[in-house]
């Protein structure tokens, strides 16, 4: 190898090892607990306690992968299905964090090394939903309001909670996201918020659902309700447009999906 071939490998393992050097290690729990939960409930819930302090409470894996990789309910792709149906208690101690922007690293690291989850993203064309405002001056609906209640992501219940059944929607304050998830469930499409609102909101949506009584979705952090009958007799769409001042628009959308290409039942502590 001649001289100037020597110093340009040189410089390139040179420079490959500071590129390593600079790619911080993603950031895990200190201590972490998973154990699966058999109580057969429906109610789940997610919190961040003072101290760093995460836990998960009868959380469907499903749900834990869309937390940790911020996903809508049909931007998963590729799963097993025990995925759905298996529920896990999860403590996590995140020394210092104080938001769920900080714990959601924590929980893909988590994954990754409890559950052996690899995963990749693909963009792909699909049907969509856009929420947009339904009024051209920008006025809500009657049932729909700005929420003073502080709701992050972990809130804690009861202001911040969505109870959702198969005919209503009830929150005391929930950001937008929320409300964009539980729409997703529902019409088993992608819904994008292009509504531009901000904050949390209060809302109180009831509708006729199709067809005859289902289970409702639990909504994301929120708590799962039984079936319930009160309506005021408007489909889903309807309803929303008229009491919350949102509607609903078909698009075609290229959309980031994860797609699982491995994941297995994890070792218990």
């Amino acid at each position: 190898m001649t001289r100037v071939h020597l110093r340009a490998t040189l410089l390139v393992i040179g420079s490959a090892a500071v590129f390593s050097a600079q790619v911080p290690p993603q950031p895990a729990f200190e201590v972490a607990s998973v154990k699966r939960n058999l109580s057969g409930e429906g109610r789940s819930e997610q919190r961040l306690l003072p101290g760093g302090r995460y836990v998960a409470t009868n959380i469907p894996l499903r749900m834990l992968i869309m937390r940790a990789y911020r996903l809508l309910e049909f931007r998963l792709s590729g799963e097993p299905a025990w995925i759905n149906t298996e529920r896990y208690n999860i403590v996590g101690l995140a020394p210092g964090a104080t938001n769920s922007d900080e714990i959601t690293p924590r929980l893909q690291s988590l994954l990754a090394e409890r559950f052996k989850l690899a995963a990749h993203t693909e963009k792909k064309e699909v049907p969509v939903f856009w929420l947009v405002l339904a009024n051209k001056d920008g006025r809500l609906g009657p049932k729909l309001h700005k929420s003073t209640a502080d709701c992050p992501l972990l809130a804690p219940p009861p202001a911040c909670t969505m109870r959702l059944t198969s005919s209503s929607l009830v929150t005391g304050g929930s950001p937008v996201i929320a409300f964009v998830n539980v729409l997703s469930q529902l019409t088993q499409r992608i819904v994008i918020d292009r509504t531009g609102l901000a904050g949390p909101f209060e809302a109180d949506l009831r509708w006729t659902p199709d067809g005859p009584p289902t289970a409702a979705p639990t909504p994301p952090g929120g708590i799962e309700t039984p079936y319930g009958s009160d309506s005021n007799g408007a489909p889903l769409i309807t309803a929303l447009q008229e009491q919350l001042g949102l509607k609903l628009e078909s698009h075609k959308s290229l959309v980031d999906l994860l797609v699982i290409d491995r994941i297995e039942h994890p070792t218990e502590n």
